[in-house]
């Protein structure tokens, strides 16, 4: 029983290690060293006690500061034809490709290209391609460090000037990924028939 709390806590910190979000990372991470606190409790283990109190320590401080610091969010509106644009996709192709299959992208000079930093590093790439007073969502990609909602609230939420400018009323997006899905639905799309969502601006 005693090994099998040990077990739990080595495959805590294990899988902590592979989460692209830091934020996810400091949570699974806080869980797996306080398993092993316990751990070193029940085997009378000084060492391990103090080292994973330490890490401890360290997880909640680097949470209370992502909980309570202000993160400057800034967009940038991009020329399709642009040198920017393009470094981007060209950048993180491999995982736009995992992320969106079938994505590609042919530059149309009416397309509404937003990047989205956060504390000046880029964040996410949004591509639309307006149709009336509609538009299609081509893309909208944050890079796996800032897949936590933030980017796509800041453009969605505080940042709807972008689409008034350009005399968007609606927006649309299709997708059958589940994660899609699901970043859609907490931004504030609906799903109005199958895989097809809509946020009304």
């Amino acid at each position: 029983m005693i090994e099998l709390v040990g077990y739990v806590a080595s495959g805590l910190i294990v899988v902590s290690l592979m989460m692209t979000s830091v934020v996810r990372l400091r949570l699974i991470n806080l869980v797996g060293s306080s398993t092993f606190i316990v751990y070193g409790v029940l085997i009378e283990s000084i060492p391990i006690v103090l080292t994973n109190g330490v890490i401890v320590v360290i997880n909640v401080v680097f949470l209370y500061r992502a909980a309570t610091s202000v993160e400057a969010y800034s967009l940038a509106r991009l020329d399709p034809h642009g040198d920017v644009c393009a470094q981007f996709l060209a950048v993180h192709a491999d995982d736009i490709a995992a992320s969106f299959p079938g994505f590609s992208y042919a530059p149309d000079p009416g397309d509404l290209v937003c990047l989205i930093s956060r504390d000046l590093h880029p964040a996410s790439l949004f591509i639309a391609r307006p149709d009336g007073t509609g538009a299609s969502v081509l893309l909208d990609y944050a890079t796996p460090r800032y897949r936590d909602l933030g980017p796509g609230r800041h453009l969605f939420r505080d940042r709807r000037d972008v689409f008034s400018e350009a005399g968007i009323e609606l927006l649309v997006s299709h997708t059958s990924l589940p994660a899609h899905r699901s970043y859609l639905d907490k931004v504030g799309f609906t799903e109005t028939v199958s895989d097809t969502f809509e946020l009304a601006l």
